[in-house]
């Protein structure tokens, strides 16, 4: 079974000893993006509370179109609004996704 997860979603800490080649996709993009392109940055507490002292930073990071690199293998690009038709069944979107959907529609009010 797959799940929809984030473009990245991980634990920074975890990668501060590796080499860059050895961090998530694109996890340097979005830890070193540009104030200009942060549109949306804030820790929510995980699942809501549910797991206590557990955080979670969301950020959306805005990307010019002709900057979207290919598909790396087990990748899929998405639009907003397909997401939204996922999201109406169970499971095939995480819950970080599922809150960053929130956090854009936060953006669009």
């Amino acid at each position: 079974m797959v799940e929809l997860a984030p473009t990245v979603q991980c634990t920074p800490r975890n990668y501060t000893h590796l080499p860059a080649g050895a961090t998530p996709p694109f996890l340097e993009d979005v830890v070193e993006a540009p104030a200009d392109r942060v549109r949306f940055d804030t820790v929510l507490s995980e699942e809501g509370g549910r797991f206590f002292h557990a955080f979670n930073r969301y950020l959306v990071v805005e990307t010019e179109l002709s900057a979207v690199p290919e598909e790396p293998p087990h990748y899929r690009w998405m639009a907003v609004r397909q997401l939204l038709d996922l999201i109406r069944h169970s499971h095939y979107v995480n819950v970080e996704a599922r809150t960053l959907i929130a956090c854009l529609h936060s953006l669009a009010v």
